[in-house]
C-alpha cells in the first residue's frame, strides 16, 4: 500500500486539486444553484412528447410529432440503447452540479494525454488548467452544449490512448481508447468526433512513417491492428445510434436531394455550413482575449466612453448602465459569439517557442493539425482551401459550425507547449544556447501584444462590416432618427473596442514576461524546476481562470428550479391546450419558428430547434413558410389548427384556422407531376382539400380507375393517437385516395400501413405528406413506425458490448505475454 501510495500520490493529489478547483470556479453549486442552460432548455421541448410518453408507459417511442411536423425521435434521443456505455456514463457526474463535472472532466481528459507523452506531473498540471479554463471550452458549458463538452473531454484520453498503444503499453492504451471513443460516439456529437478522427488519423500517419525509419513497423502493425478491432467493437456497442444517424442523414438537411438545383449537393448547403467561420485577424484573439471586442453582448463600466456619452446627453445612469451592460463591442466575422476565444498568452508564447526547440520527431505531428485545424476553422474566410475541402474531403461536408474545432487547435496547443518546457527542463540549456529560438518566440508574441498596445490604431479600425450597419440603425432608432447622436454615440463604441483591445494586450503582455522571466530565472540557475513549474501553472490558471469568469461567473448561476418554471406557458398555450382533440398542430408566429422548441414543449409544432430537420420540410419552409404572406394551402395540409401571433402589444395570442385539413380526408382530383421539383412547385397554388400532387414516380401505387371522386358519404378520421402509431377507422363506397396530415419517411420500410392487419403499400404526396389508395368498405386502418436502426440495432448494441470486454482481455492477455 505504502509503495502504491508513494508511486501515485502526485497523481492522486492532482485529481483532488481538479476536483476541488472545479468546485472552487462554480462555488454557487454548493448551494443547490443552477445555470440555465438554453440548449438543455431547448432540448426539453424537443423531446417532451417522448418524455411525457415514456414516464406514461415505460416506453421509448421511435418517432416525435413535437416538431417539424414530424421526425425520429432518435435525432433527438428519444430511444435509449442498454449498452455498456448507456448503463455507466453517470460515472461522469461524480460532483454535484453539471459546470464542476464538465471543467473536472477536461482537466483529466487532458492530465492522461500529457502524462502518455512523458510530460509528468506539474507539466501534466500547467497543461490540464490550460484545457479546462480555455474561455471557449467554457463558453460552451454556459450555453449548454454538453454532449460536445463530453466528446472534447474525451478527445485527448482518445489519443492517449492511441500514444500509449504505439509505446508499448498496450492493455492501458487499448483500454483507455476503447473507453475514451465509446463513450464519445455514445454522447452523439458525430461532429467532434470526426475532428478526433482527424487528429488521430495524421498522429497515425506521422508515426508509421518514424516506424518505418527506425524499423518497428511490427510493434506499429500490432498496435494499429488492436485499435482498428477496439474501434470496431466501441462503435459496435453504439451501432443503432451509427446506423440510425446514416439512415436519416441521407433523408435530413445534411444528405442529398430530389431538387434539381441541389442534385449535386450531398452535404450541407456550404454557406450554411460556413456561416459560422472563424475570422483571420480574429485568430488573434488566442493571444489577447479582448482583441475583437470580446463576446457580441459585453458589459463596459461606467468609464467606458458609451457610457459617458450617454449621461452627458440627458440618458439617466441606470438606463446607461443597463445599455453598456450588454454593449455590441464584438467586431468578429461571425454573426455573434458568446464569447471569446481565448488560449491564453502564455500558451501562446510556450507554442511558438516549442515550434522552435522540440525535437520534430515528438511535435510535428501536433504543429500541423493544430494549424491545420486552424485553416478550417476559417471556413468561408479562406475559401481556396476550405471549399476545395468542404466539396472534395470524405464527411466533411456533414457539419455545420467550423469553429468548435479551435478546442482542438487549443489542445495541440498545449501539447506543443508542454513539451517546450519539458525539453527545457530535460536538457537545461544555456542562455547562449536558446537565446535566438526563446526571443523569437517573445517577439512574436510579447511583440504583437505591444504593438496593439501601444499602436492600436495604427492597424485596426475597429469596424464589422457585417454587424455595424445594424447597430448604427439600432442607435438612430434609439434617438427617434437624429443621425448626429448615432454617430456620435457609435464612435463612443469604437473608442470603448479599442480600449478593449489595447488594455488586453498590456494583460498578455505582462504574463508573457512573468513566464518569459521565470524560464530566464531557471535557465540562469536562480530558481529550480519545482519553482519554475508552480510559478508557470499558478500564472496560467490566473490568466485563463480570470478570462473565463468574464463569460461563466457566480452570477450566472440562480436558484434552482422546476423544467414547469423555466418553460411557463403563454396564455396562448393555454387556450390552445383547452382544445383536447386527438392531434392537431401549432405554428408560432411571435418568433423564428424553426429556430425555437418552447412550442413543443406544450403542442406538436410545424416549427421547433434542430440542425437535422428533415430536408424535404426545409425545403417547403424555404419556398413557402418563410415568404409572406405564408402560404396557408401548406399550413392547412399540415393540419396547422392554431396559429400563435403577437397582439398590439406584442403579446402572443392564438388564433383557430378553421380552413385546415385535419389528419386525414379524401381527394377529389390526382394531380399527377414530372418530378419533385414540380411536386413542389405546384404546392404554391392547389387546394389540398380537393387535390393531391403526386410524383409520378408514386403512380404505380394509384388505381385510378377504380376510384370515384364525387362521393359524399365517404369519411375517414383518427380514433387514436401515439407517437409512433395512428390508428383511423374509415368507411368508403368506392376506392378512394386518402392524404394524412403526416410527414412520410421511408415509406414501406419504417413507416407501415396496415389495413385490418395486413400491411399495404402508401406513397409520398403534396412532396411532405403520406397518401394511400384504399379500397371500399369500413376498415381499420394503422400507421406503425418500427425501423430496424433501433430494433435490430439495440440488439447490436448489447451483443458488441459483451464482445468488448472479450477483446479487452484478449489484449490484458497479449500485454501480458508481450507478443
Amino acid at each position: 500500500m505504502q509503495s502504491f501510495l508513494k508511486k501515485y500520490s502526485f497523481h492522486l493529489l492532482a485529481l483532488v486539486g481538479f476536483l476541488v478547483l472545479s468546485l472552487v470556479y462554480a462555488s454557487p453549486v454548493l448551494q443547490g444553484k443552477i445555470i440555465l442552460m438554453s440548449d438543455p432548455i431547448q432540448g426539453a421541448g424537443a423531446s417532451r412528447e417522448v418524455t411525457a410518453y415514456f414516464e406514461k408507459t415505460g416506453e421509448h417511442p421511435a418517432w416525435t410529432n413535437s416538431m417539424f411536423g414530424g421526425m425520429p425521435a432518435y435525432t433527438i434521443g428519444g430511444t435509449t440503447s442498454q449498452n455498456f456505455f448507456s448503463t455507466t456514463y453517470k460515472i461522469f457526474s461524480i460532483l454535484p452540479g453539471v459546470v464542476p463535472n464538465c471543467l473536472f472532466l477536461y482537466m483529466l481528459g487532458a492530465y492522461l494525454l500529457l502524462n502518455a507523452l512523458g510530460a509528468k506531473r506539474w507539466l501534466a498540471v500547467i497543461g490540464s488548467l490550460a484545457y479546462a479554463f480555455f474561455s471557449l471550452n467554457v463558453v460552451i458549458i454556459e450555453v449548454g452544449h454538453l454532449s460536445k463538452v463530453f466528446a472534447l473531454a474525451l478527445a485527448p484520453i482518445v489519443l492517449a490512448g492511441v500514444i500509449w498503444t504505439l509505446n508499448g503499453k498496450r492493455f492501458l492504451g487499448i483500454l483507455l481508447f476503447t473507453l475514451a471513443l465509446g463513450y464519445s460516439i455514445f454522447y452523439r456529437h458525430v461532429q467532434i468526433v470526426y475532428y478526433t478522427g482527424l487528429m488521430v488519423g495524421i498522429y497515425l500517419i506521422y508515426q508509421a512513417y518514424q516506424a518505418w525509419v527506425t524499423k518497428t513497423l511490427k510493434n506499429y502493425i500490432i498496435g494499429l491492428v488492436l485499435m482498428g478491432f477496439a474501434s470496431i467493437f466501441a462503435a459496435g456497442t453504439s451501432a443503432s445510434m451509427l446506423w440510425q444517424v446514416t439512415e436519416y442523414g441521407k433523408e435530413s438537411i445534411r444528405g442529398g436531394s430530389e431538387l434539381k438545383a441541389k442534385k449535386n449537393q450531398t452535404g450541407l448547403d456550404i454557406d450554411y455550413a460556413f456561416d459560422w467561420s472563424y475570422g483571420k485577424l480574429e485568430s488573434l484573439t488566442l493571444l489577447i482575449p479582448n482583441f475583437i471586442g470580446g463576446a457580441s453582448g459585453q458589459k463596459l463600466d461606467t468609464n467606458s466612453e458609451t457610457f459617458k456619452y450617454l449621461t452627458s446627453n440627458g440618458v439617466p445612469e441606470d438606463q446607461a448602465e443597463g445599455f453598456v451592460s450588454q454593449a455590441p463591442t464584438y467586431w468578429g466575422e461571425q454573426q455573434f459569439t458568446s464569447g471569446t476565444v481565448y488560449a491564453g498568452a502564455i500558451i501562446c508564447f510556450l507554442f511558438v517557442l516549442g515550434i522552435l526547440i522540440v525535437d520534430r520527431k515528438y511535435s510535428l505531428p501536433f504543429i500541423i493539425t493544430a494549424l491545420l485545424f486552424l485553416v478550417f476553422s476559417w471556413g468561408k474566410n479562406f475559401p481556396a482551401f476550405n471549399n476545395f475541402i468542404f466539396e472534395h474531403f470524405p464527411g466533411y461536408n456533414k457539419f455545420r459550425a467550423v469553429t468548435m474545432i479551435l478546442s482542438l487547435v487549443q489542445l495541440l496547443m498545449i501539447v506543443v507547449g508542454v513539451l517546450a518546457l519539458k525539453k527545457i527542463i530535460d536538457s537545461k540549456p544555456t542562455f547562449a544556447e536558446i537565446k535566438k529560438p526563446f526571443f523569437i518566440a517573445l517577439a512574436s508574441t510579447a511583440g504583437l501584444c505591444l504593438v496593439f498596445w501601444l499602436l492600436p490604431t495604427a492597424v485596426l479600425d475597429f469596424k464589422s462590416a457585417r454587424n455595424d450597419g445594424a447597430i448604427i440603425e439600432q442607435y438612430k432608432q434609439m434617438s427617434q432618427g437624429n443621425e448626429q447622436f448615432a454617430k456620435d454615440l457609435y464612435n463612443s463604441l469604437l473608442a470603448d473596442r479599442k480600449a478593449l483591445t489595447s488594455s488586453d494586450s498590456l494583460r498578455s503582455l505582462f504574463f508573457i514576461c512573468l513566464v518569459a522571466g521565470l524560464i530566464l530565472a531557471f535557465i540562469w540557475k536562480k530558481i529550480n524546476e519545482k519553482v519554475l513549474l508552480i510559478g508557470i501553472s499558478v500564472l496560467v490558471l490566473f490568466d485563463l481562470f480570470s478570462v473565463a469568469k468574464r463569460y461563466l461567473n457566480d452570477d450566472s448561476f440562480q436558484e434552482k428550479i422546476t423544467l414547469s418554471e423555466m418553460i411557463p406557458p403563454s396564455t396562448a398555450d393555454q387556450s390552445i391546450l383547452k382544445d383536447t382533440s386527438q392531434s392537431y398542430r401549432v405554428i408560432n408566429l411571435t418568433t423564428s419558428f424553426t429556430n425555437e422548441s418552447k412550442t413543443s414543449y406544450f403542442h406538436k409544432s410545424i416549427g421547433g430547434y434542430s440542425p437535422v430537420k428533415m430536408g424535404k420540410f426545409a425545403d417547403v419552409v424555404e419556398k413557402y413558410l418563410s415568404a409572406n404572406p405564408i402560404n396557408m394551402s401548406v399550413l392547412n395540409m399540415l393540419n396547422a389548427k392554431y396559429f400563435i401571433v403577437p397582439d398590439n402589444q406584442g403579446q402572443p395570442v392564438s388564433q383557430q384556422n378553421t380552413q385546415t385539413c385535419g389528419n386525414a380526408w379524401f381527394v377529389k382530383e390526382i394531380k399527377t407531376v414530372a418530378d419533385a421539383d414540380a411536386e413542389l412547385a405546384a404546392l404554391g397554388g392547389f387546394n389540398p382539400r380537393q387535390t393531391v400532387i403526386v410524383d409520378k414516380r408514386f403512380s404505380k401505387e394509384i388505381a385510378e380507375s377504380k376510384i370515384v371522386f364525387d362521393s359524399l358519404k365517404n369519411k375517414i378520421e383518427l380514433t387514436k393517437y401515439t407517437p409512433d402509431q395512428l390508428f383511423y377507422t374509415y368507411n368508403a363506397e368506392t376506392p378512394q385516395i386518402a392524404v394524412f396530415s403526416e410527414i412520410y419517411y421511408r415509406g414501406g420500410i419504417d413507416w407501415k400501413a396496415y389495413i385490418d392487419g395486413k400491411e399495404m403499400p402508401h406513397f409520398r404526396a403534396n412532396y411532405l405528406l403520406r397518401a394511400m389508395s384504399l379500397p371500399a368498405g369500413k376498415h381499420q386502418l394503422v400507421f406503425k413506425f418500427d425501423p430496424k436502426c433501433v430494433s435490430l440495432g439495440h440488439k447490436i448494441d448489447q451483443y458488441a458490448s459483451i464482445v468488448l470486454f472479450l477483446f479487452l482481455g484478449l489484449v490484458f492477455f497479449i500485454d501480458r505475454k508481450k507478443i
